[in-house]
């Protein structure tokens, strides 16, 4: 009788040791991300809010496993609590083993609320495996207002903007007002170009290099005194100039330097001649 409860006694202790060594099982120290975008989430299910989107390479320390997700430490909130997020086992790989510990996942310490999310909406749970790519929008080379001042065969100050088409390329308008009084002559000139302009730009490091042209109406305004009488003359004809520059990019503003070959059409002279400028300003 004794034999026989010291049998039970040892097959009662040896099935309480097979049953807890089920409920235990070898969880990695860390896990790579092996894709390029990885999704965390609140919680270990695929419909869970997202917490962040994790880059390829990026290491985690595990907390626990539970079922086919990782809780893993994310860092620590402001008051210096551990914030926790879920990311499931098919878009990492083990690095490393704590040894025996129970799969039953712990609650992690409550995390404060996330900041409203950023990314896109969680794609539909027969998409986990693929890989997720964000979108950012590309930089315009040619955007933006800008202001210049010219010289050459007179001052000239330049303004106005460009709408950037596509990354390369750009369209805008360029006003080009000029004022010249002769006391020998008592003759006042005012004068406003107005150009249509289309630029090509590329970027390198922190210069932008780009060329272009532009025509439009040469609009002038001209007053002469002889004798003591007052002579005005109103005149519209066409301007071209071509456009080559260098922006150095300094946060959102660039310091612009340009050279412009600058040609008014007009029928009283034969051949038109080209003026040359260059230009010194902000664009922003």
């Amino acid at each position: 009788m004794r034999t026989m409860k010291k049998s039970r006694k040892t097959a009662f202790l040896a099935g309480f040791l097979l049953l807890s060594l089920v409920g235990y099982g070898q969880i990695p120290r860390q896990v790579k991300v092996i894709i390029d975008n990885a999704n965390i989430r609140s919680k270990p299910e695929l419909n869970a809010e997202l917490l962040d989107i994790a880059s390829k390479g990026a290491l985690f320390e595990v907390i626990e496993k539970a079922g086919d997700w990782y809780a893993i430490k994310l860092g620590e909130d402001q008051g210096g609590r551990a914030v926790y997020g879920y990311i499931h086992e098919s878009m990492v790989e083990r690095i490393g083993v704590t040894g025996l510990q129970p799969q039953a996942v712990r609650e992690p310490e409550p995390a404060p609320p996330p900041p409203p999310p950023v990314q896109e909406p969680a794609p539909p749970p027969q998409e986990i495996y693929e890989t997720q790519a964000t979108t950012r929008p590309r930089e315009k080379l040619i955007f933006g207002s800008f202001i210049k001042y010219g010289f050459g065969e007179h001052w000239l100050v330049s303004f106005g903007a460009d709408l950037g088409i596509g990354r390369h390329l750009g369209i805008g308008l360029e006003f080009q007002p000029y004022y010249n009084h002769s006391s020998e002559f008592d003759r006042s000139v005012l004068q406003m170009d107005v150009y249509v302009n289309a630029k090509l730009g590329f970027k390198l490091g922190l210069f932008t290099f780009y060329g272009g042209g532009g025509l439009g109406p040469d609009l002038s305004y001209v007053n002469t005194e002889i004798g003591g009488q007052s002579f005005t003359k109103l005149e519209a004809m066409l301007a071209y100039h071509g456009i080559l520059g260098l922006a150095l990019n300094i946060g959102k503003i660039g310091l612009v330097f340009e050279f412009q070959p600058i040609m008014v059409s007009d029928p009283n002279l034969d051949p038109d001649t080209w003026g040359q400028f260059f230009f010194i300003g902000l664009r922003f």
